[in-house]
Parts: structure tokens; sequence; C-alpha cells
């Protein structure tokens, strides 16, 4: 009992860490320009480019974001930073791709643009909106955001032209001078495998196969879990818990698509538990099946590392009819039909 204690006391700090790691960007979907961190970091979307702002179907327009290190000498910092830029685009249907930039070494106010390729699918007419945001390598910390919407239209008639690739887009502080002298044109820069991957909308870049543990804080029980990403949204997981009880779970889970670091989900999945006790002097295991069904958030804490936090309910009852001898007994075990479920997942590939 006392190390069962102590387990629990452990994981509602770890809960409560990750929260902090992760509550920063909570619900940050608009515009938003966010405040330095501990160590005088900084950065701002200045600016989003689309030209034209209405194609036909079928085109795409040229997509830049401006980026700006915006960092404070502090605590030693000399004002250079490296941030994590991502840039997402939803379609009319709500589906999203989203492009990725890791660990981009920014010098002392130095600026950066990011173009967005052609890598979406522009078949639908409707309204396009883009979101670029910038956050501290490792995306634990959001700087800033912004977003901007073009329009796909359903007629056939010809696009304005669009600028060659060559051509510079001139920024918004100072449009008749061009861009700034230390803007970085993205087609200058090799994308990484990372960032190849994550240009693919999949997941926003991270794995499809993920392994690590789960505990049921409430019918206390551990172990290890396994989460499969067959699609985008679509998720199943496997665990298994030693503890007061012994369960096994099986659970699909839809992760909702909005554009938030901390993404809500919801879910249901079959659940076996059981529970040895001693009856009539007769040790006896007492066992239950059920469905259930659950909510809750994923939490990116460091590049492929998520946790998850979730509010699960279950008809389950724990029953057994018991004799010994000539005496007969309905033996019941307590199991809470509510209960908080917490796992760190590392996605491995």
């Amino acid at each position: 009992m006392k190390s069962a204690l102590l387990l629990r006391i452990i994981l509602a700090a770890v809960l409560l860490q990750c929260l902090f790691l992760a509550g920063s960007g909570w619900g940050r979907e608009e515009a938003y320009a966010g405040t330095p961190d501990k160590l005088g970091n900084n950065a701002e979307i200045y600016s989003i480019s689309i030209v034209p702002d209405s194609v036909p179907t079928g085109t795409h327009p040229r997509i830049m974001g401006f980026v700006r290190n915006t960092s404070s000498p502090k605590n030693g910092n000399d004002g250079k930073a490296v941030f994590d830029v991502m840039a997402v685009i939803t379609l009319p249907n709500g589906s999203q791709k989203s492009l990725l930039w890791r660990s981009v070494n920014f010098s002392a106010g130095q600026k950066k643009s990011y173009v967005y390729g052609n890598s979406y699918d522009t078949k639908q007419s409707g309204t396009y909106k883009v979101v670029y945001s910038v956050y501290n390598s490792g995306r634990s910390y959001l700087y800033s955001s912004l977003a901007k919407s073009f329009t796909i239209r359903s007629t056939a008639a010809a696009a304005k032209p669009v600028p060659p690739a060559e051509h510079a887009v001139k920024g918004p502080e100072t449009a008749a001078a061009g861009p700034p002298k230390e803007t970085t044109p993205i087609q200058s820069r090799k994308p990484s495998e990372p960032d190849r991957r994550a240009g693919t909308g999949v997941n926003d870049g991270r794995k499809h196969v993920g392994i690590g543990g789960y505990v049921n804080t409430v019918n206390f029980s551990g172990g290890p879990s396994v989460i499969l990403w067959p699609l985008k949204d679509l998720a199943i997981q496997g665990t298994y818990g030693l503890g007061t009880f012994t369960s096994y779970e099986a659970r699909a889970l839809y992760r909702l698509p909005m554009a938030l670091r901390i993404k809500p989900y919801l879910g249901a999945g079959f659940l076996h538990s059981e529970r040895s006790v001693s009856v009539l002097g007769v040790d006896t295991k007492i066992k239950g099946d059920s469905f259930t069904a659950f909510a809750g958030v994923e939490l990116p804490l460091y590049n492929n590392l998520y946790a998850y936090i979730d509010v699960s309910g279950t008809p389950l009852k724990l029953k057994q009819e018991v004799i010994s001898g000539n005496v007969q007994a309905t033996a019941t075990v307590k199991y809470s039909p509510v209960t908080i479920n917490a796992g760190l997942v590392l996605y491995v590939f």
C-alpha cells in the first residue's frame, strides 16, 4: 500500500509538470504574440504573404511566412536563439497539412522567410487558412503565431500571375525597399529528413508507432502501452497494468483535427480487470469485462515524447460466487466507474 501511494504521488507530480510544459500553447489558434521565455528568447511571425490571394482550383498561390528573432540579451544570452517554425494549412473540409522546420538557428535580430510549397490539395473550392507559428526548439513554448486566408475559386478563369521563385517577396514594413538583407529564402535551405516527413501532413511529422507506459490513477494499475496511428487522427492503443487490479484494455481513439498544440481526443475500448482476494479462506480471482468511453488531451512534451491524459468511464462490476464446503457467498470488489488515466509515449517510427 505504501508503494502504491508513493507511485500515485510521483504520478501527480509528473502530470503537473506535463501541464506546465505544454500549457503555454493552450488554445492559441488565432494570431498571437507571446512574451520572452526565461532566457530572454523571443520571436514573432510578423507577416504572411499570399500571392495571389485568389486562384482557380488545381493551382497554388505562393505562400511565404516571415519570422523575426526579437530575443533580448539576458542572463548571458547574446540574442542568438534556436526556433522551431511550423506552418499549417486548413482546407475547406477541415483537413490539415503541415510543414515543420526544426531547430533553426537565428542570430540576434535576424529575419528569415519560409515558403510553403505545393504539397497540399487545391481541388476543393472555398477558403483556405494558413497559420504560421514559431516555438522554442522542442515546441514546449509558443512565441508567436499569425493566420491568413486565401480563396480557391471553382471558376476556370485565369488566375493572376504568380511571381517566379527567384523573385523576392517584399516585406510589409518597407515594401518599396524590398525585403531585409538578412532574410533567407527557404529555397536556399536544403530541408532535413524530418522536415520532409513533416511536410506530408501526417501526424505533424511525428512517427506512427509509439511505446510507453500508462497508469490508471483511481483503480490503481500501471504498465506498458503501445499506440498505433493507421490514419492521421485515428489510433489503436493497447495497455496492460499491474497493481491493485490486474487489467488490460484495447482502445480506439479519434483525435479532433484542430489547430492546437494540445489536441483533444475521444474514444472507446474494451476492458478486462481482475483482483485477487480471500473469501471464506479461499484465494479467489474476481474478474470482469466491460466497455469504456473516454475523453482526454494529447500534450507534446519534447520532440517525439507525448503525454496523454484522459477521464474514463465504465459500468464494470467485479463480483463472483464462491463456495467453500457447504458455505456459499457472493464476493464483490469495488471498482470505481470513473477514473483518470495518464501515460507517456515515445514515438519510435
